[in-house]
């Protein structure tokens, strides 16, 4: 495989061009404002929006598109990646808003915040919206016109999941420590909570103190010690603050309980300041991004990706590479449908789950020419992506959705992943 020969990272600003005709030159430092979404837009081809935080993220798009472009690209065009890193919410919509302005019709992004705050601009404009590794369930509430569609499992489903962890442990009485100024941690408390209660299981304290508190943890640790609970899910949004929690729990015996987490899971900055780390060994962490490992589809990502980059991939970063290659091929069934090489963002939204969904041949990444195939043949296809494999009416993903369970060895001072944890979801509340 030839590898990429070369990724243009663009960051928001203003370029200065300095002159060489001589000191006094009046425009020297003058700023030339470039259109970096407009230089990366090809006219001939078909332009997908990719923004990530992360590198690794962005090249799994490119990647994505290399796979395509070598069997044939999309609508006998070449599949060109608008793609930027983009560091906050506020730098991923001006992305956003650029993109609309040159007419790209889909539009990859990463995270909640960041796809609630484009839906305002993409949906009115009738673009399609793929946020590839966004939680919230409150997006699935907006009025998006059924145009954003997800690739990761919602909040409510991750809570399920670790409430079940919790009650296959042998948990049935649960504390649950988080921030009471962290929404993501509030909706998680109230999620789980309930998914528990449904499976029998009891609450019997809710331990919650602000984001900014960094010690002084007494007065919850009596709390913790004295709730007579057998399961601890502790969901702190910060991994230092949180090591911080543990380094004061001189006199608690944490291996009594279930110990869970959904927040810190492989955080550097947990394990980093943690002044004794035994005492958290065996913190069981779950995480939902990899997939499952004995997929076809799983493998033949993940290779490619070690082959064409020379590294491993990072968490998330395949359900960007399902993303763009669901994209494509939405695009390629929506141009076979309405006779056209320039599908609108309405026609790509009626072919998503056409192309996701049973029912049609099964294809998925290890043979993406042969769902191209079927597709210009004039068949349906059933694609199953490294993680993405059916969505409901809202664009929420359904099945069976894979987990990793994590455990910290603190002699070590890594986590391990011990086995993973299929939760089936029928439907989404």
């Amino acid at each position: 495989m030839n590898k990429l020969c070369k990724l243009k990272i663009y960051i928001m600003g203003v370029l200065f061009i300095v002159s060489c005709g001589g000191a006094h030159n009046d425009d020297a430092n003058t700023p030339l404002v470039i259109d970096i979404v407009a230089q990366q837009f090809k006219q001939d081809a078909i332009n997908i929006g990719s923004i990530s935080p992360r590198l690794d993220r962005l090249n799994s798009c490119l990647l994505a598109a290399k796979q395509i472009n070598e069997v044939g690209g999309v609508l006998g065009k070449e599949l060109n990646i608008v793609g930027f890193i983009a560091t906050s919410t506020e730098q991923s919509t001006e992305f956003v808003k650029k993109m609309l302005e040159v007419d790209i019709q889909a539009i990859e992004l990463q995270f909640s915040s960041r796809a609630l705050a484009a839906a305002d601009f993409t949906v009115p404009a009738e673009k399609v919206l793929l946020a590839s590794t966004a939680q919230s369930t409150s997006i699935s509430n907006i009025a998006d016109n059924d145009l954003v569609f997800r690739f990761q499992p919602r909040t409510d489903t991750i809570s399920l999941a670790l409430a079940k962890l919790a009650f296959e442990k042998g948990g049935r009485k649960a504390v649950v420590i988080h921030n009471s100024d962290d929404i993501f941690g509030v909706s998680l408390f109230q999620q789980f909570s309930e998914a528990f209660m449904s499976l029998g299981g009891e609450i019997v304290a809710e331990i919650s103190f602000p984001i900014a508190k960094e010690n002084g943890f007494d007065d919850e640790l009596r709390m913790l010690e004295a709730s007579g609970a057998d399961v601890i899910l502790n969901n702190m949004l910060m991994p230092s603050l949180a090591a911080n929690f543990y380094n004061e729990a001189l006199n608690v015996n944490f291996e009594q309980y279930v110990h869970l987490t959904g927040n810190f899971t492989e955080s550097a900055l947990f394990t980093d300041n943690l002044v004794d780390a035994s005492k958290v060994d065996g913190l069981l962490g779950l995480q939902s991004p990899r997939g499952n490992q004995l997929d076809e589809n799983v493998k033949f990502y993940q290779a490619s990706f070690a082959e064409q980059f020379d590294v491993t991939q990072g968490s998330f970063s395949n359900n960007v590479y399902d993303a763009c290659q669901v994209a494509a091929l939405a695009i390629e069934r929506a141009g076979r449908e309405n006779n056209t090489d320039t599908p609108t963002g309405l026609m790509i939204r009626n072919s998503l789950r056409a192309v996701m969904n049973p029912p049609g041949e099964i294809a998925g990444a290890v043979d993406i020419g042969a769902a191209f195939e079927i597709l210009r043949s004039g068949g349906e296809i059933d694609f199953n992506g490294t993680y993405t494999h059916e969505w409901d009416e809202k664009g929420d993903l359904i099945g069976d959705l894979t987990f990793d369970i994590s455990s910290f060895d603190g002699i070590n001072l890594n986590w391990i992943i011990s086995e993973q944890f299929v939760i089936h979801v029928e439907s989404n509340p």
